[in-house]
């Protein structure tokens, strides 16, 4: 599996062609990360759950950012093997 970055102005193009994201990428790196439904770790999806740290669509993501002061910068999808 590989990962490809998409930037914020082509995330809604990924997510309409059925593409799940493995983790959202905020502006503040050192922040914990944002996980989406492809995030393969069940423990660590779990947490981030508990966490407010996990979203499926842009806006959630949004949301949880905005939680954390900060913003989504891009999103990480798993593409090809």
């Amino acid at each position: 599996m590989f990962i490809e970055r998409v930037e914020i102005e082509n995330i809604p193009a990924a997510l309409a062609a059925g593409r799940a994201v493995y983790e959202w990428k905020t502006k503040d790196p050192h922040q914990h990360p944002i996980v989406g439904p492809a995030y393969d770790d069940h423990p660590g999806r779990n947490r981030a759950k508990r966490e407010n740290r996990y979203a499926e669509t842009l806006e959630a993501a949004q949301e949880a950012a905005a939680g954390m002061r900060t913003e989504i910068v891009a999103a990480l999808f798993l593409t090809g093997s």
